[in-house]
């Protein structure tokens, strides 16, 4: 009752103008982008602070400028389709290179430049070969978009997408990619039973760490480390009754959802300055099917302040 008759602003933002998004701090100009401080002129980002004048990015910042399609990068400048990379400049489709210039298809490159899959050239040369590669690329289509996801080295069902994008093995392989049918997961192993497990952490054994113990939710095995249950007793916190990857979906699941859907203010007070029901719309996470009162800026800041 007290979720429903609250009152929730249709998005997380302060000192910001001219964005969309959610949870979004000191940015302007950003379009679609989600838990982030400090972006400028971006659109489609995940985790993207300190990041301008880019493009569909996922967990990049602290300084980065003109970068495009590429996930996990720090410091970098001009760089496209690439993954897991610092302090660059003006690379693409590299994957775990470090105080690098001008590369193309590199991997494990460090303090490396004008480089083309791992091998040095001079300048004319590697500027007049990328242009020849990338001129094939875009003829088989290659070019343009990030690695394919059949180079993943995992399964889709092992990674975080299928936490925030479930998908059936049939809907993934569908779609060309990988499923990991060995995830290394045991049931029925367990030692100890979660009826069994003492409510109070006074009451844990130290013991308790040789034990295999079972997720109430999945029925997995799982088990507690001796540091952690050193962490439960001195915090004064009961032993968990799931395994860790349902005790991260049920925490994923009580955050908004990334993603935007057309709204319009629930507001019907009229000394908040509107006549009747407040006609303000927005872009918020919150889906039009759920229940929350979800009101404007102006009525919100009216309402609360």
């Amino acid at each position: 009752l007290l979720k429903t008759e609250a009152i929730h602003k249709f998005a997380v933002m302060e000192n910001t103008v001219n964005s969309s998004g959610h949870v979004l701090y000191n940015s302007r100009n950003a379009k679609k982008v989600f838990d982030s401080n400090g972006a400028e002129n971006m659109k489609y980002g995940i985790v993207v602070p300190d990041v301008k004048n880019s493009m569909d990015l996922s967990h990049v910042g602290f300084g980065c400028d003109l970068l495009y399609e590429s996930h996990a990068l720090v410091r970098s400048y001009g760089v496209m389709f690439s993954h897991l990379s610092y302090d660059n400049n003006n690379i693409q489709y590299c994957d775990s290179c470090h105080n690098s210039n001008d590369l193309f298809g590199c991997c494990g490159v460090k303090k490396g430049s004008y480089m083309i899959l791992n091998k040095k050239y001079k300048k004319d040369e590697y500027l007049s070969l990328r242009e020849k590669i990338i001129e094939h690329m875009k003829k088989t289509g290659e070019y343009g978009e990030f690695f394919p996801s059949k180079f993943s080295p995992f399964g889709y069902n092992e990674s975080h997408a299928q936490v925030y994008i479930p998908l059936t093995k049939e809907e993934v392989l569908g779609k060309g990619m990988c499923w990991e049918d060995d995830l290394s997961e045991t049931y029925g192993k367990e030692t100890i039973k979660p009826e069994d497990i003492p409510d109070d952490i006074k009451d844990i054994p130290d013991s308790t760490t040789k034990e295999i113990l079972r997720c109430e939710k999945c029925k997995k095995n799982y088990n507690i480390i001796p540091m952690e249950l050193a962490f439960y007793k001195r915090e004064n916190i009961p032993i968990p009754r799931l395994c860790n990857k349902c005790r991260y979906k049920n925490r994923v699941s009580l955050r908004s959802p990334r993603k935007l859907w057309d709204g319009v203010c629930k507001c019907e007070k009229e000394n908040h300055g509107h006549e009747g029901k407040c006609r303000n719309e927005f872009e918020t996470p919150y889906a039009p099917d759920r229940p929350e009162l979800v009101y404007c800026n102006d009525c919100y800041d009216k309402e609360v302040y």
